[in-house]
């Protein structure tokens, strides 16, 4: 990253947290009409209670994907 020049541009970085209570219902209502499928937008997977240890090998070893344990297979 070239410092000088961001410098010259005068450009800015801005942190803080996302007013998540301005979006929650609105995407609660999406995700409970099957409008939004956050399980894809996050890349996760949902795995049984026996295949968890393979899951977190595969997290510990960097796979760009999230696991969801379902142990009782009552995730669709």
């Amino acid at each position: 990253m070239r410092i000088g020049l961001g410098w010259a541009k005068s450009h800015s970085i801005a942190t803080g947290q996302c007013p998540v209570k301005q979006y929650n219902r609105q995407l609660m209502n999406l995700i409970l009409s099957g409008k939004a499928d956050i399980a894809k937008a996050v890349n996760a997977t949902t795995i049984s209670l026996d295949d968890a240890p393979q899951g977190y090998r595969q997290f510990d070893g960097g796979a760009a994907q999230k696991f969801v344990i379902d142990p009782h297979g009552m995730a669709a």
